[in-house]
């Protein structure tokens, strides 16, 4: 994934630089293991290469990474995943879930770390969860041809960043 993830860096400097500014460093080795501790390795090491990229995304700038969403730091992933798993099952959401976007209302993109590799999944509140690729890298891939194609475009106003129709 490291290489697909220096190809969008890279087109993130020279095409959105203002949200790309905004990114967060990415987590160190030692971030990286208290994660594991409270994710549990599988969902650590699936999200590792992300957020050892950047840890999230800053409030400085209003902006998502794709559509309505926000790249999660590994706190918020943290938090949300510990909320999530709290409901016990109630809204749909399932424990072996572990999120790293979210949209500020309530619904998350996830690794499902039971199964290996991890599915990226969409987690709609109350809804029934819809699989978006086989895994993060397979997702990563689409999106990073898809972005350095022209098949993206950034809304200015609103800091959406969508495919184009």
């Amino acid at each position: 994934m490291t290489p697909l993830l220096a190809r969008l860096d890279a087109w993130l400097k020279k095409h959105r630089s203002r949200f790309h500014k905004n990114l967060q460093p990415g987590i160190s080795p030692a971030e990286l293991d208290a994660l594991g501790k409270n994710l549990g390795k599988p969902g650590a090491a699936a999200l590792a290469p992300l957020l050892t990229w950047h840890n999230g995304q800053g409030d400085d700038y209003v902006g998502y990474f794709v559509d309505h969403w926000l790249l999660m730091s590994a706190d918020k992933i943290v938090a949300a995943k510990a909320d999530l798993d709290a409901t016990g099952g109630e809204y749909g959401w399932k424990q072996s879930w572990v999120p790293f976007f979210d949209d500020d209302g309530g619904n998350f993109i996830a690794l499902d770390v039971a199964q290996l590799p991890a599915p990226v999944v969409a987690f709609w509140m109350g809804e029934k969860a819809e699989t978006l690729a086989p895994s993060l890298e397979a997702w990563l891939s689409e999106f990073v041809t898809a972005v350095e194609a022209g098949k993206f475009l950034e809304d200015p106003e609103r800091g959406t960043f969508t495919a184009a129709r």
